[in-house]
């Protein structure tokens, strides 16, 4: 297991040697989490297949980087929610039928940050009947996020 920590100069293993590139370099490394982290009602843990390509996915949609513990495990961050990504490149995908809904203030500007970054769209904005302006991408191993704005009825 490695163990991170940063410097002014960058963020090192225990071995000392630089790390490079934006996935490293946005770490705040901790080899244990914050109390705040500890103590966090309902985190969603996410399995995932290649945690580069799924940590590209999340920072794309406005998740930091909030904690790397090892070379197979991030903690993300988006407001007050929390994301534990585990790899396995063994997992399965996943099919459809759980999602994660996150309420942002303006879904549109999220959706177009998704078609930009072209993003797989499981389900295409919209106002839906149960009063919700939504949408739904797939991250790189299937799970599903929900965008949503509520609709001033």
């Amino acid at each position: 297991m490695k163990l991170w920590y940063s410097s002014e100069s960058g963020l090192h293993d225990e071995t000392s040697s630089l790390k490079t590139g934006p996935l490293e370099q946005t770490v705040e490394s901790i080899a244990v989490g914050t109390i705040e982290e500890r103590s966090a009602q309902g985190v969603v843990e996410l399995v995932v297949r290649d945690l580069r390509a799924s940590a590209r996915f999340y920072e794309v949609l406005g998740f930091e980087i909030e904690r790397r513990h090892t070379d197979t495990f991030l903690v993300l961050k988006r407001g007050d929610l929390r994301i534990f990504l585990p790899e396995d490149p063994e997992t399965q995908a996943v099919s459809r039928g759980v999602n994660l809904r996150i309420i942002v203030r303006d879904v549109d500007d999220v959706w177009e940050v998704a078609l930009k970054a072209g993003l797989r769209i499981a389900i295409p904005i919209g106002d839906r009947a149960y009063g919700l302006r939504d949408f739904t991408v797939q991250d790189p191993s299937g799970f599903e996020l929900r965008f949503a704005t509520p609709i001033d009825c």
